[in-house]
């Protein structure tokens, strides 16, 4: 009797996710993403903050260390002895799209790009110092099919 309770349970459970199953959010209406149009490889940040980020970062590592356990996930780089790891999903090649989906905030928000040159020579406190990065300030007006084209 109980096996049969089980199994019932088990039934109703798979029925309800096909049922309600296409009531589930669909990320890719609330996300958000860039293209990248230019010849440049960029690492961008998509975010409410008036200032550039740490999102795109992975972390600091030294040179010594190993790699962290999702390596294809990330890319890294030494700037001034030190290891920066960076998420792939924040680094677009030209004329595609970066993995990061972002949630878009009410209103307004920022982008910021680096060019991937500069962020292999630079820390990101250089870069915010020297602001070797670019900043456009988007609406959702900006973003067509949720896809903002950089150019």
């Amino acid at each position: 009797m109980e096996l049969k309770r089980i199994k019932t349970n088990i039934f109703v459970a798979l029925i309800c996710l096909v049922v309600f199953g296409s009531c589930v959010l669909d990320i890719k209406h609330l996300a958000y993403s860039v293209r990248n149009c230019t010849e440049d490889t960029l690492i961008v940040e998509l975010t409410e903050a008036d200032s550039l980020g740490e999102s795109m970062l992975w972390g600091f590592y030294p040179i010594d260390t190993i790699e962290p356990a999702h390596s294809t996930d990330t890319i890294s780089v030494v700037v001034h002895g030190k290891r920066i790891i960076y998420s792939c999903y924040n680094f677009a090649l030209p004329d595609t799209i970066s993995l990061a989906l972002y949630p878009f905030p009410r209103g307004k928000c920022y982008l910021y790009a680096i060019k991937w040159d500069v962020a292999k020579r630079y820390s990101l406190d250089e870069i915010r110092t020297k602001k070797l990065y670019d900043r456009r300030i988007v609406t959702k007006e900006d973003f067509k099919d949720h896809v903002y084209e950089y150019k």
